[in-house]
């Protein structure tokens, strides 16, 4: 499985892709979020974190999209 990610100036898509089929497992576009980091958890390939300028999110695949576990938000 791949993690795809894509970045403008203030928006950011992320794309999760399986490599081997070429089908994409969930997407998510966060508005207004410049993400400088995404990563899967290292003992569940179904979960995911973001990170950037006062972002920091844990995300779960789920329905092929990605449901929000956590937020934190730095003031």
């Amino acid at each position: 499985m791949a993690l795809i990610f894509q970045e403008t100036v203030t928006d950011s898509q992320v794309v999760v892709l399986d490599w081997i089929s070429l089908k994409v497992e969930a997407s998510i576009y966060l508005n207004d979020t410049q993400l400088t980091k995404v990563s899967f958890a290292p003992n569940d390939k179904n979960q995911l974190v973001t990170t950037g300028v006062n972002h920091w999110r844990f995300w779960k695949m789920q329905e092929s999209t990605l449901k929000i576990l956590n937020k934190l938000v730095f003031n």
